[in-house]
């Protein structure tokens, strides 16, 4: 029983922490390109982790919308 107390509680953590990384990406795409569209924000609230990664990696050399799309496609 405390196996699965503590997976689920795991699991929650995560949760939690890809949240606060999509907030941020986010909150940085704004604050580089002025303006981030709602679908954008959708795109990326979907991405898989390792996209997320790569964005983060390469978040200073995007200069628009489209160059993020690509790195998340």
């Amino acid at each position: 029983m405390c196996e699965v107390i503590d997976s689920y509680a795991r699991e929650r953590e995560l949760q939690g922490m890809m949240r606060e990384k999509i907030s941020l990406l986010i909150k940085l795409l704004k604050q580089k390109l002025g303006h981030v569209s709602k679908e954008l924000v959708m795109q990326i609230e979907v991405s898989p982790k390792d996209k997320l990664d790569q964005l983060t990696i390469k978040i200073f050399d995007v200069e628009d919308e489209e160059e993020v799309l690509k790195i998340l496609s």
